[in-house]
């Protein structure tokens, strides 16, 4: 069901009373998309090491999921010409995700058929971790670092 349509039956209850049917038929979608939105997880495996421009981010566990975004805890990696070293040292990684045009294979992110919307929302999460990232203020983390990988942007606080 497109869009448009959806809109419309939204908008203009009367028609249901005319066509129940269609009434039954919307219902049956709305239930559906209810339970692929509560049984699809698009989060990344625990465990997953993210490469950061400075840093490496290993994957703890999923700690939220929005509409712009998904959030982890992760710890972080030291990684140096000779060796790695697994610090104590906790983070959050916010993963810039769609939920309604991205999906993950592995994890690497596809980005469907809204490319330009992907890229324009994508431009505004950077700049908010640039923003925030300026911010002096005890209620506001502080962001370490913001990087690409997977198809996809993430903030690490």
């Amino acid at each position: 069901m497109n869009d448009k349509l959806k809109n419309f039956l939204i908008h203009h209850c009367t028609f249901f009373i005319i066509f129940p049917y269609l009434r039954t038929q919307y219902k049956s979608y709305l239930i559906q998309q209810q339970y692929m939105s509560a049984t699809t997880s698009f989060k990344l495996p625990e465990g997953t090491v993210l490469k950061g421009e400075k840093y490496r981010y290993k994957i703890i566990k999923h700690l939220g999921q929005g509409a712009f975004g998904i959030t982890y805890q992760a710890e972080v990696v030291l990684e140096a010409a000779l060796g790695v070293l697994e610090s104590d040292a906790k983070v959050a990684v916010k993963e810039f995700f769609l939920k309604d045009i991205n999906e993950r294979k592995g994890a690497e992110l596809s980005i469907g058929n809204s490319s330009a919307m992907f890229v324009d929302y994508r431009n505004k999460f950077r700049k908010e971790a640039i923003n925030l990232s300026k911010m002096e203020c005890s209620g506001i983390v502080k962001v370490l670092e913001s990087f690409d990988a997977n198809n996809t942007t993430y903030i690490s606080c």
